[in-house]
């Protein structure tokens, strides 16, 4: 049996297949589907700062679907950053984490979007030359990734 940190070590290393589908001076877009057969698109918006903001979503979704398959999406959403920085080289990425709808008296603890993204940028970010910066609040955790 696997350990669950194998598991999700395995589930980093296999993104789905992505195409990129736009590119202009303001927009990258890309695409790939889930096993479930949804659309995971990924939307990189250049500022004239040099910084880009990143957005995904699951068939237009932005929260947790619950199947079972966040790792392997997060392994895309990478894979797609990866080449991202490849071919535009960033001076600087930034990305948030929503809380849930209701925020209430568990607002300030981390939420499993934050755990992932936190994971997801601890296991990235500083490979890629990037240091991170985090601002935490009740509603969400922005995070933003400097080139060093």
């Amino acid at each position: 049996m696997k350990s669950l940190k194998q598991y999700i070590t395995e589930a980093f290393d296999k993104p789905y297949r992505w195409s990129k589908f736009q590119e202009d001076d303001t927009w990258s877009k890309y695409h790939a589907m889930t096993g479930a057969g949804d659309k995971l698109k990924v939307v990189f918006e250049k500022w004239s700062t040099g910084i880009v903001n990143i957005v995904f979503d699951i068939s237009g979704a932005v929260g947790i679907t619950g199947e079972g398959d966040a790792f392997r999406i997060l392994a895309t959403v990478l894979d797609i950053i990866k080449d991202y920085i490849t071919n535009h080289e960033p001076k600087g990425m930034k990305f948030t984490a929503n809380k849930e709808e209701y925020f209430g008296k568990d607002s300030e603890k981390l939420q499993s979007r934050e755990k992932l993204y936190n994971k997801m940028i601890e296991r990235f970010a500083s490979k890629a030359g990037y240091k991170v910066k985090l601002d935490k609040n009740n509603y969400s955790t922005n995070y933003k990734l400097i080139k060093k």
